[in-house]
């Protein structure tokens, strides 16, 4: 396990690569709930695992598996079923909007989830970056470097898929109606005609994680709009983003932004500001 130990700077205009992990996961190890501003990149280089939660249901993972996670935003409720050792890389890096917006770029459909198609040369990428969290001096502009060459390497690989009719037509309908407060997964099914399980299935299968997740980001980056933009009062920009009451909104705001609302409409604003986005 390799400490990124420089002093960080937030102007410059870098991926900050906090530290890298090379580990072994046995089969009684189980997950923790985590809050961290940080996103983890990690790739299984052997071993199995199987996760099952309510909202997604069994995701098999095996060797080979390469996935970016936004520890601040995992949902709780996974248990993780292995029978054997798991061996993977990792490499923790703080969550900027840099890196955000390199991110919506490289990987559209959202944080990406796929079994490489040439592990060896992923794994270079994760062993060159610990290459230079090895050295006493550590060149944050190297590791930088790195880090987008590693970014650029999974986008290489990953798999492009076209969206099926259903799943971009119910992400058109939930862009148009996510500030009802009434909206529900079986409406959003019936609208686009197959059921609330296929729906969720293909929510699943292309990566864009839970129905109720997504409706939540949608919300969430338009109070971010109103708040930087209006000065309306945080009760009413919650009823205009589909929130009974404002500490609902507040709730989940401070869950992705890492601040409460009030706070947020403070803060000085930071050109292309984006939050995680749901697509």
């Amino acid at each position: 396990y390799y400490i990124n130990t420089s002093d960080y700077n937030p102007d410059l205009p870098l991926l900050r690569v906090q530290a890298f992990c090379h580990s072994r996961l046995f089969p009684q190890w189980q997950t923790r709930s985590q809050q961290r501003p940080y996103l983890q990149i990690s790739l299984i280089l052997s071993g199995s695992e199987a996760f099952t939660s309510p909202e997604t249901g069994q995701v098999n993972h095996a060797a080979g598996t390469f996935k970016i996670s936004d520890l601040n935003s995992l949902l709780s409720g996974y248990k993780r079923n292995a029978t054997q050792t798991l061996e993977r890389y990792f490499i923790i890096m703080e969550n900027t909007r840099l890196l955000q917006t390199i991110l919506e770029h490289l990987f559209p459909g959202g944080m990406p989830l796929f079994t490489a198609t040439d592990l060896p040369r992923l794994a270079k990428c994760f062993e060159a970056v610990r290459e230079l969290l090895k050295k006493r001096q550590i060149d944050d502009i190297k590791l930088s470097a790195c880090a987008f060459q590693l970014l650029q390497e999974a986008a290489r690989q990953h798999p492009r898929r076209r969206l099926p009719e259903a799943l971009s037509n119910a992400l058109l309908y939930i862009a148009n109606h996510y500030c009802d407060k009434h909206l529900t997964r079986e409406r959003i099914a019936a609208a686009v005609g197959v059921s609330t399980a296929t729906l969720q299935r293909m929510f699943r299968q292309y990566n864009q994680g839970s129905i109720a997740r997504y409706i939540t980001l949608m919300r969430l980056q338009k109070a971010a709009h109103l708040l930087r933009n209006s000065a309306l009062s945080v009760a009413v920009i919650a009823e205009k983003c589909g929130y009974s009451y404002a500490y609902y909104l507040a709730r989940e705001f401070k869950k992705v932004y890492h601040c409460p609302p009030l706070m947020y409409r403070k803060m000085p604003a930071e050109p292309a500001e984006k939050i995680i986005s749901p697509v």
